[in-house]
Order: structure tokens, then sequence, then C-alpha cells
């Protein structure tokens, strides 16, 4: 189960929480290993296929979702304790497949803390998620709980990761390798974006046998167009000697992601190419070179900062270098100016130093790193940082 349960505690004794109701679609995944496709495309309780889990303090976490995934939850999750909701769908359940079904979810949550001794407890919720209209209702069922936004608190914990986190992280960050590996692999002139990006996604089914859900964030953008940041969709490009191609992004594996970015050059790179390049990957390595337990962030941000400064290029900006990673692409914590929070073990951080010139090209050196005791593990060592190919 991927939840830092320990972590979560021990963070909620110091919050002074009883509990956490954990109900967008990553941190129910997070608390339950109980992956549920429609749940990150209807978010809320009054979607009819609300879902939840609670995270108390002491004792189990339990679980709420539609009878509709009543088969997958026990396939699936190892959690023991799973409650089900009234769903569209018609089951008819004989003997031992019968199953109590609470209305909805507000009633099951009602149900479940009155249950637990909850009552007139404090409780976090993630009030950036979830719908007004499910904060009314619940709020409203159980008037005597002291409910507090904990948003925040979810990022925290699971900004330190437990073994099996990083056996997924590892895995996608193995599998992305690969995939790059053999994108980049068919670059010549006349190839297009979307045969670039194809071979990316033949690859990833390669290597599992299956295409993931959200094969995510896959920028292969080419030629002075690769200064583009975000981009869902190929354009109508092909390669041409001298072309930037910026690779960034990653697959997923059980839930987990990989992010991290390779330029390169068709042929031979201008000087001026070279020399932005070069200061990028650099503050990288400056950065990576800093990591260890008790760093501070902040202080990881000016180190790549001052790199990129004094390699030529004085008024450069940048909000950050780098961010955790785990079930969404940009999770906490980032490596910013703003944040002196410390590094902690376990920690899986991309740091990343992009370089956007209009006109010329999108520059990006991006690794994934797993903070140890003494300094940091690369999960993305393999594929080659040279220039040109």
């Amino acid at each position: 189960m991927p939840i830092n349960l320990e972590r979560a505690q021990k963070i909620m004794t110091e919050h002074g929480l009883d509990a956490i109701l954990a109900s967008s679609p990553e941190n129910f995944f997070y608390a339950s290993d109980l992956y549920i496709p429609f749940v990150d495309r209807f978010r809320g309780f009054l979607s009819g296929l609300g879902a939840f889990a609670l995270i108390p303090r002491e004792g189990d976490i339990i679980v709420s979702t539609t009878a509709l995934d009543a088969d997958l939850a026990k396939l699936t999750s190892p959690i023991k304790d799973v409650r089900f909701t009234r769903t569209w769908a018609y089951f008819q359940r004989d003997g031992a497949h019968e199953i109590d079904v609470y209305e909805n979810p507000v009633e099951s949550l009602t149900e479940i803390v009155k249950e637990k001794g909850l009552s007139k407890a404090r409780i976090g919720m993630e009030e950036k998620t979830l719908p007004v209209g499910d904060y009314r209702n619940i709020t409203k069922s159980l008037p005597d709980v002291e409910f507090v936004d904990s948003s925040k608190t979810l990022l925290d914990i699971r900004a330190v990761k437990i073994q099996e986190e990083i056996d997924r992280i590892r895995k996608a960050c193995d599998v992305s390798e690969k995939a790059f590996a053999a994108a980049f692999a068919i670059c010549k002139e006349g190839t297009s974006e979307a045969e670039i990006l194809g071979a990316f996604q033949q690859a990833v089914l390669n290597e599992l046998g299956y295409i993931p859900k959200g094969i995510h964030h896959q920028n292969f953008t080419i030629g002075k167009h690769s200064a583009t940041v975000r981009r869902g969709e190929p354009l109508d490009l092909t390669l041409r000697k001298g072309d930037i191609m910026r690779f960034d992004g990653g697959a997923i594996y059980k839930g987990y992601r990989c992010d991290f970015a390779r330029t390169h050059v068709l042929g031979k790179a201008e000087d001026k190419v070279k020399k932005v390049y070069n200061a990028l990957v650099k503050a990288e390595q400056n950065i990576i070179g800093m990591i260890k337990p008790g760093a501070k962030f902040s202080d990881l941000f000016k180190m790549g900062l001052k790199t990129v400064q004094e390699s030529g290029y004085p008024d450069f900006e940048r909000k950050h270098f780098g961010h955790g990673l785990g079930l969404i692409t940009e999770e906490e914590p980032l490596i910013s100016p703003y944040n002196d929070t410390l590094v902690e073990e376990n920690m899986v951080l991309c740091v990343e130093v992009p370089y956007y010139w209009t006109g010329v090209g999108g520059f990006n050196a991006e690794d994934v790193v797993r903070v140890h005791s003494d300094g940091v593990e690369i999960l993305t060592p393999n594929l080659s940082k040279v220039l040109e190919m």
C-alpha cells in the first residue's frame, strides 16, 4: 500500500488532527491503492461516484466507494474495511456476494465517523478540491465535528516516500528512459513529431505489455517551436538539420510517474545553443550535488539561479528548479526561493533547469533523484545528455 501511514499519523499528531478525509482522486488512491477510473473524471460526492478514505490518527483506514467497485476493491485494495454506496448500476448479489449499501457518500461518512467515536473530533479535509455542495452537506450532517483544511497536510505526508512508492517510480523511470531512447533512435531529417511520439508510446507498450492510463506530460517538440512549453498534440512538423529537440515527461506505473527531460540537436548545434545548454546542465548538476537531508530547498534554488546567471545569462529568472514527484507530476516540495523547508531522506525529486528561447528553441536538463542519507540516487541515469546527435 503506497501510504506512508507512520508519517501520516505523526503529522496528524503535530497538527492536532484526529483523522483526515482523503477525497481527491490522487489522495483516495494514495490511502487505498484502489484505482477507480471514474473517480478522476467525476470529483465529489454529488456526482454519484464519490469515494473517500478516512485516515484516522489511531486505528485502520476505512474506505468508502460505490457498489460498482465492490469486487475491484476486494481484488486490488489492501484495506479491509470498505463500505459501499448506491450507484446507477443494478447488481444481483446472492448469498456470500451480498453487501450493505449506503444511499450516498455523506451517509457513509456520517456513519463511519459516529461508529469510530469521531463525532466531536477534529478532522482534516481537502477544501481545495472538495466541491462546495459536498462541504455543506458534510458539515450539516456532522455539526459537532471541527473540520479544517488539510490539503497541504496531505501533500506534506506524501513528500516522503515508502519503499513501495519508490519501487513504482523507479519502474516508471526505467520504462520512460527506454521509451525516450526509442523515440530519439528514429530521429533523422524528415521524421515528424507524430512519429517521435508514436515511437515513445510503442516502446511503453512493449515494456509494460499495455498502455497505462495517463501516459502523461508528453512534450515531444522540435525546431524553434520546441520553446512551446505545454502542448497536448504533436504539430505537423518534421525534423531538419540543426533542429533542437526537447523531450519532457515520462510514463506511469501503478499510479506513480516519471518526469524527466533531455535536449538534443540533430547534427551540429550553433554556438549560442551550446552555451545555454551547457549552463543548464551545469546548474542541474550543481543543484543535485547539494541535495542531502537537512539542505534547504531555497538554497538549492539559489545555487541553480546563480549558476545560470554567472554563465552569461544575468537576466535569467525562474520560479522553481524542480519539485516532488509521485502520484502527480508536480508535488510538494518545490525547489523554490520561498521554500525554507529541509530535504528529507526518501524524498523523490525532479531537478530541472529549463530555458525557453522564443525563435530558437526550448531546453531542459531534468532528472529524477531519490534522497539517501548522504546524497542522492539518480533514477534516470542512462539517457545521454550529449547535445549533438
